[in-house]
């Protein structure tokens, strides 16, 4: 990783108990140098940044109606979706600061009209748990079964609201495209979001850990999604085809 120009740390480190406001083409971010995730944003630099512009070819590609950004952080796919012309953005982020992060870039780009913000983790189904963090990164938030058997410093818990996209979306025929990133809880947001999978032309971009591929991989294709890229531990699916099995 590239060392921060020494003028541009000293000013970050200063900040780190504050937050900061970042311009930038995918529009404004608030940000908390704290955080190792939005430090990097801080200074310009995006972590997976080939997935990031994988899913900002898509949009351009599929012109989807609707976004729906699952694992958001501070919301760096939300509102860039937002940025880049997308009618209707959800974003699902159940670490409390993250989730207020993303409701202040909202503010910041005058967004409240087509992004909101959803203080939730996403599921099978609806109910409440506890989210295990690792602080100063908390894009390593997991619940405890998947926090076993790591290295990271879990020390920072949080109850949280789970949700099923099935619960909270009834919709039929949109163009919709999905980001899920939820370290380790893939499967289960999978799970439910059958019927809206079903219903839609989705294409989802799915962060996967190596243990859950193939049980991702196999439900995928129980709904006849066709799986047409990988990026690291990223995997790009999309709709049947008219007239296949499940396709419209």
């Amino acid at each position: 990783m590239r060392k921060l120009p020494s003028s541009l740390r000293k000013r970050l480190l200063a900040a780190r108990d504050t937050v900061v406001v970042r311009q930038s083409r995918y529009g404004a971010f608030l940000l908390e140098p704290r955080d190792l995730q939005d430090l990097n944003m801080a200074s310009g630099r995006i972590l997976e940044y080939r997935q990031f512009d994988e899913v900002r070819r898509l949009i351009t590609e599929i012109k989807p109606d609707l976004f729906l950004d699952i694992g958001s952080n501070f919301g760096l796919y939300a509102i860039t979706a937002g940025t880049m012309g997308i009618d209707e953005v959800h974003a699902f982020e159940p670490v409390m600061r993250k989730y207020l992060q993303i409701c202040g870039s909202i503010a910041l780009n005058r967004f409240a009209d087509r992004v909101h913000a959803h203080q939730l983790a996403v599921g099978a189904q609806a109910g409440t748990g506890e989210i295990h963090i690792v602080p100063g990164l908390s894009v390593v938030s997991r619940f405890r079964s998947a926090t076993e058997g790591t290295d990271w410093d879990f020390s920072e818990t949080q109850p949280v609201r789970i949700a099923a996209i099935d619960d909270l979306f009834d919709c039929e025929g949109r163009r919709v495209l999905v980001k899920i990133d939820v370290e380790g809880g893939e499967v289960e947001a999978l799970a439910g979001m059958k019927r809206f999978l079903g219903q839609n032309q989705v294409f989802l971009q799915v962060e996967s850990f190596p243990d859950k591929e193939g049980a991702v991989r196999q439900f995928m294709d129980e709904l006849h999604y066709r799986i047409t890229g990988q990026i690291e531990n990223d995997f790009y699916f999309a709709p049947p085809h008219p007239g296949a099995p499940g396709g419209k």
